[in-house]
């Protein structure tokens, strides 16, 4: 007696189950949420098809459960179900397409971004290359130009020089020259005194060789 006692004992409580998961109502138009177990319960509210409801406890065929609202009430088992409704899988199913649309629209906007933004590294690069072929003629010019400069540079020290030596050999010959000016006029100063001299001598003399003429014929 006592083990049948326990057995049912036992089955009772497998039949009464805690639990707090969470279910939908079937695609029952409206179930009627009542204060305990049967249908002389009160009515105290209503679950719809698809409605979330969390359930808290299952004896037999009826089910205690919470409405979104926090309402507790009890209703038929058999009116609930863990499976995701349909109308929520293709909702949740057209919610994902959409955001996969959305997600390869701007995918497809980022490439297209991308693409110009290649196109104007693109541009950019081969601008750049087009640079330095102009540098590298320019640096070319450059250097050719600095030999060119250094050659004319070597150049002007040279003629610089040779125009430093010949200005040098100007002034000696000016010095000679003066010089040579001055000893021409002092010869030509020594030249004219003795011309003056030896014409005075000269006179001196045939006035000499007159006196002594007349003194002979005086005599």
């Amino acid at each position: 007696m006592r083990i049948r006692i326990l057995v049912v004992a036992a089955l009772l409580m497998l039949q009464t189950v805690a639990m707090a998961e969470t279910r939908y109502v079937t695609d029952k138009i409206e179930i009627m949420l009542r204060e305990g177990k049967g249908m002389e319960h009160k009515i105290i509210g209503v679950a719809r098809s698809n409605d979330p409801v969390e359930v808290l406890t299952i004896e037999g065929e009826y089910a205690q459960i919470r409405l979104g609202s926090g309402l507790e009430g009890w209703v038929l088992a058999r009116y609930l179900s863990p499976a995701i409704p349909k109308p929520m899988v293709i909702a949740n199913l057209s919610n994902e397409i959409e955001q996969t649309r959305e997600k390869l629209k701007n995918a497809q906007q980022e490439l297209v971004r991308l693409g110009d933004e290649k196109k104007t590294l693109e541009a950019s690069q081969a601008a750049l290359e087009k640079k330095v072929q102009e540098l590298t003629a320019e640096n070319k010019d450059i250097r050719a130009g600095c030999a060119d400069f250094i050659a004319l540079r070597e150049d002007h020290a040279k003629l610089s020089a040779e125009l430093k030596n010949a200005r040098t050999t100007l002034s000696d010959l000016s010095a000679e020259n003066e010089e040579l000016r001055e000893n021409t006029r002092l010869m030509w100063f020594i030249f004219g005194s003795a011309a003056v001299l030896s014409g005075f001598i000269i006179g001196m003399y045939l006035q000499s060789l007159r006196l002594r003429r007349r003194r002979q014929i005086n005599f």
